[in-house]
C-alpha cells in the first residue's frame, strides 16, 4: 500500500465503509418491496451486527494501518492546524529550498516545517479567513474516497484544494501582490520562529523581504509544476 501517513482519515474511511455496508444492506431490503417497519430495521441490525464477524480480516487491516501510521516518523500532516501547511508545502518546497537556502542551512530541515506553518497562518489572516474550514471540508471529502491511502498529493486532487490553491497562491502572479504582501509575511515567520524557538533580535533564521518577494514570486510557477505532476 505504501506508507501510511498519519490522521483521521483512518477513521473517516473506516466511517464510509462501514456505513455503506450498512445502506446496502438496508437496501437489499427494500428491494424486496417489503415495508421496512421497526421490528424489521431492528432485525437487519441483528443480522448485520451478527454478520460483522465475516469483516474481521477488514477490521484487521485497518487496525494494522492506524498502528503502522502513528509510528511514522513525520510530524501529523493532517493534525487540524496542519493541512493547509502540508498543501502549501508541497507546492512550494522548491520555491522556499531556493530562496531560504541560508535559513535551512543554519536550522535543518525543521526550519520548513515552521515556514509553512507560519505561510498558513498568514494565509488565513491576510488573505481568505475561511481556508481552514475550506481545507478541513476538502481533507474529509478525500478521505471518504481515499481512506488510509490518503497522501498529500492526493488531497491536490480534491475540487476544493483546487479552489483554496488558486485563489491563495493564484494572487502571487500578480508581482503587486508579491510586493505588497512581502514584508508582512515576512514579519509573521519571524514573529513565529521567535515564538517556536526563543530567538530574538537578528538572527540567522530569520527571513528578509527580499528572500521572502522572491519565494512568492517562484511559488506561481512550482505550483502549477506540482499540480501538473499529481494529474499524471
Amino acid at each position: 500500500m505504501g506508507e501510511s501517513v498519519r490522521g483521521c482519515h483512518h477513521c473517516i474511511g473506516t466511517g464510509v465503509t462501514v456505513a455503506n455496508l450498512v445502506f446496502n444492506f438496508v437496501e437489499g431490503q427494500a428491494r424486496t418491496g417489503e415495508a421496512l417497519s421497526e421490528a424489521a430495521v431492528g432485525e437487519l441490525r441483528r443480522r448485520f451486527i451478527t454478520g460483522l464477524t465475516s469483516g474481521y480480516d477488514f477490521f484487521e487491516t485497518i487496525h494494522r494501518q492506524c498502528m503502522e501510521a502513528s509510528l511514522a516518523p513525520e510530524r501529523g500532516q493532517f493534525a487540524r492546524e496542519r493541512v493547509l501547511a502540508s498543501v502549501l508545502r508541497l507546492c512550494g518546497l522548491h520555491a522556499a529550498q531556493q530562496a531560504f537556502k541560508n535559513q535551512i542551512a543554519c536550522s535543518d530541515l525543521r526550519w520548513l516545517d515552521e515556514f509553512f506553518c507560519a505561510f498558513a497562518r498568514f494565509v488565513g489572516e491576510h488573505i481568505w479567513a475561511d481556508v481552514d474550514n475550506v481545507m478541513i471540508d476538502a481533507y474529509v471529502s478525500s478521505a471518504a474516497i481515499h481512506k488510509a491511502r490518503l497522501t498529500v498529493p492526493k488531497l491536490l486532487l480534491e475540487p476544493k484544494t483546487h479552489e483554496v490553491v488558486n485563489r491563495c497562491i493564484g494572487i502571487f502572479t500578480n508581482n503587486k501582490e508579491c510586493e505588497d504582501k512581502a514584508e508582512a509575511l515576512t514579519n509573521s515567520v519571524n514573529n513565529h520562529l521567535a515564538g517556536k524557538w526563543c530567538i530574538s533580535g537578528a538572527h540567522p533564521a530569520k527571513t528578509t523581504p527580499g528572500q521572502v518577494r522572491q519565494f512568492l514570486t517562484l511559488l506561481p510557477k512550482e505550483t502549477h509544476a506540482v499540480m501538473a505532476a499529481v494529474h499524471r
